[in-house]
């Protein structure tokens, strides 16, 4: 029996609010976007993922994104709205055309970007996102044991961040930055660069 997948969610409380979305400009631009498997560090058991968001033609990041469980439509569509709106350079904006790799998990969103003037298209590969992927394993093995912090802007709850200072007093419940600690593992980069979700 297949495994159902997590329905689209729009509107108000999610990111991926297409009225806002549609108000930003159009430019001329083609992304890559995609979630790759990282390496597991020593005792992990769970795969996690990190989703970016690059700009061709040089494969500038645009948005790093990690989850801690194969990611959904949802995801992907929190991750795109975050490279539009607020991404790591330039103003806010949406592309002409993004390229994927095939995953039916996605399909859903594609008439989505469609009605925001986004063309979509199916790759095989995706060459520069691919490079920012390696790139970041790189630096994740070059800062050895200690910990790294991937910020976001977007809020998130701190009770489902640490539950264990649930209930503990805490005066503002949610956090303007969310963060994860990344620590160094025994894979190297090489070992999760054909898996994706």
């Amino acid at each position: 029996m297949a495994k159902e997948h997590p329905r689209l969610k729009l509107g108000k409380r999610a990111s991926f609010v297409k009225t806002h979305l549609k108000q930003l400009p159009q430019v001329e631009e083609t992304w890559e976007a995609d979630f790759r498997a990282l390496p597991k560090p020593a005792g992990q058991t769970e795969t996690h993922y990190l989703g970016l968001a690059v700009a061709l033609p040089k494969g500038d990041p645009l948005v790093y994104m990690s989850v801690e469980y194969t990611p959904t439509v949802n995801d992907l569509a929190d991750l795109l709205a975050d490279a539009m709106r607020r991404h790591l350079t330039g103003s806010a904006r949406r592309p002409q055309r993004i390229h994927f790799r095939g995953n039916p998990r996605w399909d859903e969103l594609f008439p989505h970007l469609k009605e925001l003037g986004i063309e979509v298209t199916l790759h095989d590969e995706l060459i520069e996102l691919e490079e920012v992927y390696l790139d970041f394993c790189r630096q994740m093995r070059k800062a050895g044991s200690g910990p790294i912090f991937m910020l976001s802007h977007r809020p998130t709850s701190v009770d489902r961040q640490f539950p264990a200072i649930r209930g503990a007093g805490t005066a503002n419940s949610t956090a303007t930055i969310r963060f994860t600690i990344w620590r160094s593992w025994n894979a190297s980069p090489a070992d999760s660069t054909t898996q994706s979700p």
